[in-house]
């Protein structure tokens, strides 16, 4: 999935973490309470103000004094003309209702504002940054390009709604993900991914060899399946993005629908996005090689060094003990 960003990492992650606000009002809002709602607009009036100070930052414009909503909007009117002036600076005032005055808005209000900061939010990603805003996501730093492919479509997914969608492919990512991370950490990915005797332990050894944060991984499992349980999952199927995606289906489809028919399945996805990619980025931060990688490349020069590599090791570890 090309997105052909030409924007620098640091905008894109602000970019990134705008689109979170987002969510996190949307979240609210779908939850329907007083409260709730009060604080969906609050997390869009947010987002709206970080996008203002990320679209100067962009055009390289500083405004000098007070920064405040209102201003913000009238510098960014001046670059980008299309900036619908009056109904950002009334969504401001309704915020500022809610923040100092008390004021309970209608949950008709909200989403109105929702749908005018989301169609706002739509036009200067692509026309300031050049990227489709359902393309803004840290998933274009993941260097494994089959669980950057299957991030990025849960991404999109995501972003259009299309929930069940959403999560086999988040599902899928991370799967992926530690498919290559065992292998680069312990050399031997093949064998473990055959080996049974460690199923009744396995989400307490991934959360010690994957460096994993125990509370998130198991809210995590709470929807995701655990793969390695199932004998027809094959190793091969982690090195391709639709054969990974179709044993995610296989064995996962029950437990994603289930969630979604108690409504738990938006809620789940909102952590889920966010812990696999933090655990992948992480993953990728120190590159080590991996065998896989060098049968999914069909490397062979790189594949006969890491097995080199493997030998001289299990050499050396003999002559020493």
């Amino acid at each position: 999935m090309s997105t052909g960003v030409a924007i620098n990492q640091l905008t894109m992650r602000r970019l990134c973490y705008t689109k979170g606000l987002m969510r996190i009002g949307i979240n609210h809002l779908n939850a329907g309470t007083e409260v709730d709602i009060s604080q969906a607009l609050l997390s869009f009036d947010n987002s709206l103000e970080m996008m203002l100070k990320i679209i100067l930052d962009f055009k390289g414009i500083k405004p000098k004094g007070d920064i405040y909503v209102p201003r913000l909007i009238d510098e960014v009117v001046k670059v980008y003309p299309s900036t619908p002036e009056v109904d950002l600076k009334t969504l401001h005032s309704l915020r500022n209702s809610i923040q100092h005055v008390g004021f309970i808005p209608a949950s008709s209000q909200v989403q109105a504002n929702k749908i005018l900061v989301e169609s706002f939010f739509e036009s200067v990603s692509v026309d300031i940054f050049g990227i489709p805003w359902e393309q803004v996501s840290l998933g274009i730093f993941i260097n494994n390009p089959t669980v950057r492919d299957l991030y990025l479509k849960a991404d999109e997914a995501l972003h259009h709604h299309r929930l069940q969608d959403a999560a086999f492919n988040v599902i899928a990512a991370f799967e992926v993900a530690m498919t290559f991370e065992d292998d680069r950490l312990w050399s031997s990915g093949l064998k473990k991914i055959e080996d049974k005797l460690i199923s009744v332990l396995i989400d307490e050894l991934n959360i010690l060899r994957f460096r994993l944060d125990p509370k998130r991984y198991m809210n995590y499992r709470e929807v995701a399946a655990n793969l390695l349980k199932h004998p027809g999952i094959k190793i091969g199927d982690f090195l391709d993005s639709k054969r990974a995606l179709d044993a995610v289906i296989k064995s996962s489809k029950a437990k994603v629908e289930e969630a979604e028919r108690k409504g738990k399945l938006e809620d789940w996805l909102s952590e889920s996005m966010d812990f696999v990619i933090d655990s992948v980025l992480k993953w990728e931060a120190t590159y080590r090689p991996s065998l896989l990688e060098a049968i999914r490349d069909k490397a062979p020069s790189a594949l006969k060094s890491l097995l080199n590599h493997s030998e001289n090791t299990a050499k050396n570890h003999e002559s020493t003990h």
